[in-house]
């Protein structure tokens, strides 16, 4: 559900509709959150920050972005394997401003 809600929000990004992405990208934040979903989680915020930087809000942006960024730093925490870490550190700084 929440791919799916974060897919609508994109695509209604594109269509320059910037309100109703905010609705769907809120929608897919919130459930990631109450599911737990570590990976849908900073690629919601992810979205939301797009929003943002693209509707011209650059604070609400690096506040999204930055949600992003620990929601990952939380995750390699908890991870054991060194290359694992290594690999999502490697995603975070190629995917995230």
């Amino acid at each position: 559900m929440v791919k799916g809600w974060r897919l609508q929000g994109d695509i209604a990004l594109a269509r320059q509709q910037p309100d109703e992405a905010e609705g769907w990208l809120r929608q897919a934040l919130a459930l990631a959150q109450v599911v737990g979903n570590p990976t849908q989680l900073w690629k919601s915020h992810l979205a939301l920050g797009r929003l943002h930087a693209e509707t011209r809000h650059p604070e609400q942006a690096r506040q999204e972005y930055s949600a992003a960024h620990e929601v990952i730093d939380r995750l390699m925490e908890r991870l054991q394997e060194p290359g694992l870490r290594i690999s999502l550190a490697q995603v975070q700084q190629r995917v995230l401003p």
